[in-house]
């Protein structure tokens, strides 16, 4: 027998597979070591472990060693196994370990026939083991063993099948699992860069800290006033001071002090110079600028405490705080001025989901300060100063909207001034790389290159955590939702539906537009989910203004390029249902072989039994990936679908 296999001239190499562990010593698990010679020259140990026979320990060879999985090589491996060591006494435990495996020997081939078939399903390297030591039996007929065989091989073909498609699962599992983790690095991240981004705010809030400075009896009334909140007019101007400065110019200090610095202590000591250097013409006017100045002064002390207590980190109610800043805020900024207040009630806007509010009051700061302030505006933009905490606040508002071509304006009209500037160098071209990337996936999905598109989603999403991090810690996720968007069309398009459906169901979430509804119905058809299509249609059409609604607004284009009316879609969706409840075809459910009712009775039968456990395993609402409900759909469609096709096949 040994010469016989050097005559084959297999070209296997050498190998050393006997089990050692880490410090080198043989494992327990061996029993014996098999020497095979090949080709006359090449010499291999082949293990047999105690709880392997040699059909097992053949078999283990030919897939994990040689990589060869033939059946004819197995066997003839297993006979040379068999004959080296049937002289060798069996210790007890190989007994014991072989009684625990499948490698126990039965007493007929019809019981290791038997066994293999149940096996077979889920466990085609145990059913090849089985019809292998049936084939080796001793007084079957020829025309039998070779059936056998053939199993066999049959059984190593659907093994290699197996071994692809577990193989193709872990791919997949691995890039959702990659996502899922980068989307908590994303949002981890950007926490880290909201607290630092707040912390530069914070600069702002600590220069409102007043210290008692040298002035004048207006200075110190005016200080009296802001630390009293509670100083009228007649109060500011009580104590019959007189001043012989230039009235005008006083006032005209106050105004800018307002406008410009933000600074209502200061404006309050300019407007009591200019009231007691004033005539009775001029009262009026005063008094109402100085009302004013007493109203922004009360305004920003409330600002300031509610900041405060938003950006501590043990406050529970900073939603609550954030919103009374906001609306302090609002009564002190008037056209994008004064800078500081600008800067803030954009945050404040932004981090209270009020995006077009944030990206209104940014742009307006920076026109007012290119107006009112050019050289200001011509100096670097610097990490931390309001005039660059404008612009990145703008940028990731107007990206919080899924508006690139306004963020890439923003960064922009920095760059004009300082393009030497390397933080907002950074994020121009992580924009441009977004883009680049997002025309990209829209001119894939036009062309229906759907797994192309999956591949380059994956590198957008990267793209665009990189920019959360630049962009304040924003998570973007008005954006992210367009990518979810394109997500959800390529997934479904490609029949991974457990990777569509949340994506779907995000883009929705954050945007119950026409396009997010259309595009989940869209995908629910393709998974067969036809009564939640119906209702994401309904929802399309209504999100468009109704079935009577203009028809240009009720027509929707797929990410394929083609026009549809959304009312045509429902009513063809809800044909589908009908069929789908009434007249559905079971064989599809199953995933049977398209020429199923061409086949015997027997093999009708053990399709139908084989893709059930395969479906009924793969469904299981414990047990599959993604959205449970989706699952008890499918499990109840995979059971429905077997009852009837049993009754149907008579199994």
């Amino acid at each position: 027998m040994h010469r016989l296999l050097a005559t084959l001239a297999f070209a296997v190499a050498a190998a050393e597979i006997a089990d050692v562990g880490p410090d080198g010593d043989v494992r327990t698990n061996e029993w014996i070591s098999v020497p095979l010679k090949f080709n006359d020259k090449d010499t291999v140990d082949v293990a047999i472990h105690l709880d392997e026979d040699a059909v097992a320990a053949a078999l283990r060879y030919v897939w994990d060693i040689a990589k060869r999985p033939d059946a004819g090589f197995a066997r003839k491996i297993a006979d040379v196994l068999e004959e080296a060591s049937s002289d060798t006494p069996v210790p007890d435990d190989r007994v014991h370990a072989l009684a625990g495996s499948n490698a126990t020997k039965l007493k007929t081939a019809g019981k290791h026939v038997k066994r293999a078939e149940e096996a077979r399903e889920d466990r085609p390297r145990s059913a090849a083991a089985d019809y292998l030591r049936a084939a080796r039996r001793k007084g079957i007929e020829r025309s039998v063993e070779e059936q056998y065989m053939r199993e066999v091989s049959t059984c190593m073909q659907e093994d290699r099948q197996l071994q692809e498609q577990l193989a193709k699962e872990a791919q997949e599992r691995a890039i959702y699992d990659a996502r899922l983790a980068r989307e908590k690095a994303s949002r981890d991240a950007a926490a880290q860069r909201r607290k630092a981004a707040e912390a530069g705010l914070r600069a702002l809030l600590d220069s409102e800290e007043h210290t008692a400075k040298p002035g004048d009896a207006f200075a110190s009334n005016a200080r009296s006033c802001v630390a009293s909140r509670s100083c009228s007019v007649a109060d500011l101007f009580r104590g019959g001071h007189k001043f012989t400065g230039d009235a005008k110019s006083e006032f005209d200090a106050a105004l800018q002090s307002l406008d410009s610095g933000g600074d209502a202590e200061e404006a309050l000591a300019h407007i009591a110079r200019c009231a007691a250097a004033s005539g009775p013409e001029n009262k009026e006017a005063v008094e109402s600028t100085a009302q004013r100045a007493l109203d922004a002064a009360a305004a920003a002390s409330t600002a300031v405490d509610s900041l405060r207590k938003a950006l501590a980190e043990d406050n529970d109610n900073a939603k609550g705080d954030w919103s009374s800043a906001a609306e302090a805020l609002a009564r002190l900024v008037r056209s994008g001025r004064p800078l500081k207040w600008a800067v803030w009630l954009a945050r404040a806007r932004l981090v209270l989901g009020d995006a077009g509010g944030a990206e209104q009051v940014a742009g307006a700061a920076l026109q007012a300060l290119e107006k009112h302030n050019p050289k200001l505006m011509r100096t670097p933009f610097v990490t931390g100063e309001p005039k660059t905490l404008a612009l990145t606040i703008g940028a990731a508002a107007a990206l919080e909207r899924g508006r690139l071509d306004k963020a890439t304006r923003f960064v922009q009209a920095g760059l004009r001034h300082d393009p030497d500037s390397k933080p907002l160098r950074t994020q121009y071209d992580g924009l441009k790389e977004l883009k680049r990337r997002v025309e990209s996936i829209d001119k894939q999905l036009k062309k229906g290159m759907a797994l192309k598109t999956v591949d380059l989603l994956d590198e957008a999403y990267g793209a665009l955590d990189a920019l959360g991090e630049e962009f304040e810690g924003s998570r973007l996720e008005a954006y992210r939702a367009t990518l979810y968007l394109r997500s959800c069309h390529a997934f479904s398009r490609v029949r991974r539906h457990e990777l569509a459906k949340p994506a779907c169901d995000a883009a929705v979430q954050q945007d119950e537009g026409v396009e997010a509804y259309a595009a989940r119905a869209a995908a629910l058809e393709r998974d067969d989910a036809y009564d939640d299509a119906v209702r994401d249609w309904r929802a399309a059409v209504e999100a468009a203004g109704g079935e009577r609604a203009e028809a240009e607004r009720l027509q929707w284009t797929d990410d394929a390029g083609d026009a549809f009316d959304l009312r045509r879609r429902l009513m063809d969706c809800r044909r589908l249902e009908d069929q789908w409840e009434k007249r559905r075809d079971h064989a599809r459910v199953l995933d049977l072989p398209a020429n199923v009712l061409d086949l015997r009775k027997e093999s009708k039968c053990k399709w139908l039994k084989k893709q059930h456990k395969k479906l009924a395993r793969l469904w299981h609402p414990d047990k599959a990936r993604g959205d449970r409900l989706r699952a008890e759909r499918k499990m109840r469609e995979v059971s429905e679908a077997k009852e009837a096709l049993v009754a149907a096949y008579g199994c």
